[in-house]
């Protein structure tokens, strides 16, 4: 007999619980709701190095995209004689360009290189740091990227 009024508290303590946590989600207001609703929806940000043969993938796969933008992070004088097409130049080695950065909408998709892919490593890690959602690393640079035969603009 003790047993079965043993079994049968557990059990009431278990509907109680229920009931009370049950209450405490329904008792969340509509801001903390939608709050709640946005973190479930929400893609974790994509920022991850790709191959030369990826990064013309996406090229192409984004080349009516107004939000997409090639980034060079080379200095001016490495750009001026040969870049990837529509690339913007954001020197690295400038000490102004983290603030170049957040100028940037974070939001747009991103493709980044540099001559090796040291220096837009270096970058990656920067834009992750400012919140950036989508950005590409092209591994080997853009020298990687002549060696695969793939185009440049001179």
């Amino acid at each position: 007999m003790l047993k079965i009024l043993g079994i049968i508290a557990i059990l009431i303590a278990v509907v109680l619980v229920g009931f009370f946590v049950r209450g405490q989600n329904n008792s969340l207001n509509t801001e903390e709701k939608s709050q709640v609703k946005e973190a479930q929806t929400k893609q974790a940000p994509v920022l991850k190095d790709i191959s030369t043969r990826e990064a013309t993938g996406l090229v192409e796969k984004n080349k009516d995209n107004p939000d997409f933008v090639i980034i060079d992070v080379r200095t001016p004088p490495e750009y001026a004689p040969e870049h990837l097409e529509k690339a913007t130049n954001l020197d690295y080695s400038s000490g102004s360009f983290r603030s170049e950065l957040e100028k940037l909408d974070k939001n747009e998709i991103y493709l980044i290189y540099c001559r090796s892919g040291n220096r837009s490593k270096k970058a990656l890690v920067v834009m992750r740091e400012l919140g950036f959602n989508e950005v590409y690393n092209m591994l080997g640079g853009i020298t990687a990227w002549t060696n695969s035969g793939f185009p440049t603009v001179k």
